[in-house]
């Protein structure tokens, strides 16, 4: 039987991992960093429930699939690359200056990068189905 929530709403005894409450957010940020100490064939749901301290089967309610996690970690990734840019953004430039804004995107993607190396391979194939 579900326990209730403080908002009166049901809630699973697996919603709660071994720091406090899931989220997708905790979830991809812990997928994220599992991939960056043991890379993309690291990965796995059963690893990854054993960082949050839950069953793999809870976390199929904040990622539906194996898939949804690797498009998750590529819109993690790019989430990443906005608050970089949004950090340090461009100097501030004309229309005719497309080349300067060009090269700071292209340097926040470098240094996310090397950040997540591992990560970087999914852009290219995971890219378009990714919001």
């Amino acid at each position: 039987m579900p326990k209730e929530s403080g908002d009166g709403r049901g809630r699973r005894a697996g919603d709660r991992g071994r720091d406090g409450r899931l989220s997708r957010e905790r979830v991809l940020a812990t997928a994220l960093e599992v991939v960056d100490r043991h890379g993309l064939s690291g990965l796995s749901m059963r690893k990854l429930g054993a960082e949050l301290g839950v069953e793999a089967m809870a976390l199929y309610r904040y990622v539906p699939s194996k898939d949804a996690l690797l498009d998750g970690l590529v819109e993690a990734f790019c989430q990443e690359l906005h608050q970089d840019l949004e950090r340090d953004p461009a100097p501030e430039s004309g229309p005719a200056d497309w080349r300067g804004e060009l090269r700071s995107v292209a340097l926040a993607t470098y240094r996310v990068a090397l950040r997540h190396p591992h990560v970087v391979p999914l852009l290219a194939t995971r890219l378009l189905s990714t919001p």
